[in-house]
């Protein structure tokens, strides 16, 4: 309001203009249906992960949070895993990690992605919001990014190919 103010843009045209901004893939974006996907999977740091652990605890239902190898940390990786997967815990109902830092990121840990994704298609229900973050590692072949628990776009992608596949439940 301030800005739409300071600017002399009507606060109705600010408004309509807010609601057309497209957020790139993996940027937190906001897939809602039956269960809710926020793929934030394009890039992670410990603070970027605190933020967004920080900002599911504003959605209502079952909160999940889906968290992958925070690459680039150096010899404290270990610290910063365990760091962040205390919050992710605190912040969420439950707490999956995937990589080799998994059991310090989640309760239920997965070396991989596949299964990690599998674990998932068990256990989401219709009104849980998923937080999915992790480094993309892009210089990794798809194979490596599986095995160390980057990448995870693939982990949105089928889970909405699934939920929009699944029958709706009372």
């Amino acid at each position: 309001m301030y800005l739409a103010e300071t600017y002399g843009v009507p606060l109705a045209a600010a408004i309509q203009r807010v609601e057309q901004v497209q957020v790139p893939s993996g940027r937190y974006q906001i897939h809602s249906g039956r269960y809710t996907v926020i793929d934030d999977a394009y890039n992670a740091s410990p603070l970027a992960v605190q933020a967004a652990l920080s900002a599911l605890q504003n959605f209502r239902g079952r909160r999940i949070s889906v968290l992958g190898t925070m690459l680039e940390l150096g010899p404290t990786a270990p610290e910063l895993h365990a760091e962040v997967g205390r919050s992710a815990c605190e912040s969420a109902d439950l707490c999956f990690g995937v990589g080799p830092y998994a059991e310090l990121l989640g309760h239920h840990a997965y070396r991989t992605v596949p299964e990690l994704t599998a674990a998932l298609k068990a256990e989401v229900q219709d009104g849980d919001v998923i937080l999915v973050k992790a480094s993309r590692g892009i210089s990794m072949t798809p194979e490596q990014r599986a095995q160390e628990g980057v990448g995870l776009e693939t982990v949105v992608s089928e889970l909405l190919k699934w939920r929009d596949q699944q029958p709706e439940t009372a």
